[in-house]
């Protein structure tokens, strides 16, 4: 069976005196897996050819006569939406259309984006504070020797840097494998958390507690949505090809 077939193809350009015929009546099969080569000297309508199977000639050319059967949808040139995104959904053709994969479309980045440069602030914020740290509390790098008080600030850095390489890939994980929207705020959860913790162990060790927990949340959520979406997309992807 024939997975491309171009049935009596012609292409003509209308131009102000007369009709120019750039391809006529063209006939080929290919099969799955096949590879076909167009050879021919400039001028020959291989260009034209090659755009009229993907729909792409542009005014004033037009397809004249004949139809592109791709696998299975005649006259693919002409096809709808709907069926175009069934054949890419049955081929397993990565989409950023929302309503073929469920996952996001280009805009949508904003809101993971945004997402993850507050993120990056607050752990730049606990990074300057550790840096600050030293001139308050009068240690010397690279020591590290110094008061609890200026441990806290510099374990408040280092617990935000051990969580922050968790929670980017999971938020954006969940973001492709989910949507993007809740991704991000369910994301602005950890940039908060994240403050308060650091506020909260600046003061005392006790009182980093709640802000740890409301940071340690949204990555759990993340993940484990990440995963289950990026399971049920693939399911589907495998479930719907055949």
């Amino acid at each position: 069976m024939s997975f491309l077939k171009i049935d009596n193809l012609s292409v003509n350009y209308k131009m102000r005196k007369e009709t120019v015929f750039a391809v006529k009546n063209i006939n080929f099969d290919v099969k799955k897996g096949e590879i076909l080569g167009l050879v021919g000297e400039s001028g020959s309508g291989k260009s034209t050819l090659g755009n009229a199977i993907i729909n792409l000639i542009d005014e004033p050319g037009r397809i004249s006569n004949g139809a592109v059967i791709l696998d299975g949808i005649n006259n693919y040139t002409n096809a709808t939406k709907e069926e175009l995104d069934g054949w890419k959904i049955r081929q397993g053709i990565p989409s950023f259309d929302k309503e073929i994969n469920g996952g996001f479309i280009m805009e949508d980045l904003s809101y993971t984006g945004l997402t993850t440069g507050i993120a990056l602030l607050a752990y730049y914020y606990t990074l300057m504070k550790a840096g600050s740290a030293r001139g308050k509390f009068g240690v010397q790098a690279p020591s590290h020797d110094g008061p609890d008080e200026y441990l806290r600030y510099v374990r408040a850095h280092q617990n935000t840097l051990e969580h922050i390489v968790i929670f980017l890939p999971a938020l954006w994980l969940f973001s492709f494998a989910v949507d993007s929207f809740w991704g991000a705020v369910i994301g602005l959860l950890w940039p908060v958390g994240r403050m308060l913790y650091a506020l909260g162990y600046y003061v005392s060790a006790e009182k980093r507690m709640p802000g740890l927990i409301l940071s340690m949340l949204p990555i759990f959520v993340l993940v484990l949505g990440g995963f289950f979406g990026c399971a049920w997309n693939l399911f589907e992807v495998i479930y719907l090809k055949d």
